[in-house]
């Protein structure tokens, strides 16, 4: 430390990284001997040096801004080789695309992971112009498909990988990998495009791909998995998000350790539609399960940690544990406002629960301060009919409703549903919880036939998007009960 000491004290403009390394000779295979202990040649005893040898391997476990000094920058190493089962996954896939390339498209491949998007696709389009060989062209179809996705030309991106999968489809059999991952890409395209189901049937076609060409435990059939249960998670489709991320953390319970933050993933996204579908007992039993793994493998510092805090805050104020909910808050404002940009996405998630644990204590006030925070990173970072943007909307909708302010509540509803009836399907439960808002405002101002008709349409969507035991459709039945009463 005393050479980082010294390094902090000649230049305050410089920054110092101090790589920590974790060393475990049982890791290591005995046929090398990547390191060795110089106490009995070294001229310096007191240094304590050890002496690693040029090709020696060190796997990154994690890269932090040090507490004690901003200049400062932390990166811990541990030690592996040959064996490490996922290095040489890596080193594997990095020979077969190496075999299959030419040196003028590696040059691209170069080009596109640097980030220099206009230079690479000159560089492939040269190369169509130069090739009548079905193969490369596939390749460079498909490269030029991920250029116009980081590029955010969705469109163009699709239309890429089509012609590449077009030409893979004469020339692979109907079971090969790169089917699947071109497949994977499109349907990764088309969620970007808000086509849900083109992209599901890209997915459902990557993956009956992997399921006849891998293993059945193998970790790109547990992607699969997720991939497809996320898209129904976000169709509102939660008893089949919950069969496919159920399946995917079979997968991963059966081949990773326990302690795998790919396992604590696996779990979150499980909560996530128990959440979804009003099961806060079992969301919370999962995100706890994911907070337990992050609390043994990350820094007290890391946002993913912030994140479980969050969420178990939510499930407590959901079931109506305030003292416990702004006990978690804590933990996640924390580590948030520490690590994070004012204006990062996560933050404004946390920033909106805090919202809606003082809205359900009836701290209207401090409610709307927080959701005035969501609203203004979102304002700031998502574009105008963002599903997020419509979330916010709605919470100051519901504050506003709650404290007595109708005429705002009603604006911001409105701003929320706009948005969600353009982006979403005509029966998501989003809608339904939509319009039940809407007719609470027309009820509080007396407008019962306009209340009825809100809340008629929120119980029938409810009823084809909601299991028969969600509480929010217990609501809309009772909401829709007491208004008729007063008609």
């Amino acid at each position: 430390m005393k050479f980082v000491r010294r390094s902090l004290r000649k230049n305050q403009n410089v920054v110092t990284v101090l790589f920590g390394m974790t060393i475990d000779p049982k890791k290591v295979s005995t046929s090398v001997t990547p390191f060795a202990n110089t106490d009995d040649y070294s001229v310096i005893l007191q240094d304590e040096e050890i002496l690693f040898t040029m090709n020696t391997m060190f796997l990154v476990k994690e890269i932090k801004k040090s507490a004690k000094n901003s200049h400062l920058w932390e990166v811990e190493l541990t030690l592996i080789d040959d064996s490490d089962p996922q290095l040489a996954a890596l080193a594997h896939r990095m020979k077969e695309h190496l075999s299959e390339s030419t040196g003028w498209q590696r040059l691209g491949d170069w080009l596109l992971n640097i980030g220099q998007y206009q230079q690479a696709e000159e560089l492939y389009i040269n190369l169509l112009k130069n090739s009548s060989c079905d193969k490369n062209n596939a390749y460079v179809y498909q490269q030029l498909g991920l250029i116009k996705h980081n590029q955010q030309e969705y469109t163009e991106a699709v239309s890429y990988y089509k012609k590449s999968l077009k030409i893979y489809q004469k020339t692979l059999s109907e079971d090969d990998q790169k089917l699947g991952a071109i497949c994977k890409n499109i349907a990764m395209t088309y969620e970007k495009l808000d086509d849900q189901s083109n992209a599901l049937e890209f997915f459902e076609k990557a993956h009956d791909i992997y399921k006849k060409a891998l293993p059945a435990n193998h970790p790109d059939l547990s992607t699969s998995y997720r991939n497809i249960g996320q898209l129904y998670n976000n169709m509102g489709n939660y008893s089949k998000a919950l069969e496919f991320y159920e399946k995917a953390s079979t997968i991963q319970e059966k081949t990773l350790t326990s302690d795998h933050l790919d396992l604590a993933a696996s779990y979150d996204n499980i909560a996530s539609v128990y959440n979804n579908v009003g099961d806060f007992s079992d969301a919370l039993e999962f995100y706890d399960k994911a907070l337990r793994i992050k609390e043994k493998t990350l820094n007290r510092t890391q946002p993913s940690l912030a994140s479980s805090y969050n969420n178990i805050g939510s499930m407590h104020c959901c079931m109506d544990d305030h003292k416990k909910a702004l006990k978690f808050f804590k933990k996640a404002r924390k580590i948030l406002e520490k690590s994070m940009p004012p204006n990062d996405p996560d933050l404004a998630s946390f920033y909106s629960n805090i919202g809606k644990l003082y809205d359900n204590m009836g701290k209207y006030s401090k409610a709307i301060k927080f959701y005035e925070k969501t609203l203004k990173i979102d304002e700031i970072t998502l574009p105008l009919d963002h599903p997020s943007l419509a979330t916010s909307y709605n919470s100051m909708g519901q504050v506003y409703n709650n404290k007595g302010d109708y005429s705002k509540a009603l604006e911001y509803y409105t701003k929320a549903f706009t948005i969600r009836e353009k982006a979403l399907p005509p029966n998501h439960a989003d809608l339904a919880f939509l319009k039940h808002d809407i007719g609470v405002v027309c009820e509080n101002v007396g407008d019962y036939s306009m209340a009825r008709q809100f809340y008629e349409w929120a119980f029938s969507i409810g009823q084809l998007s909601l299991p028969s035991d969600h509480p929010h459709l217990h609501v809309y039945q009772l909401s829709l009960d007491n208004v008729k009463r007063k008609m």
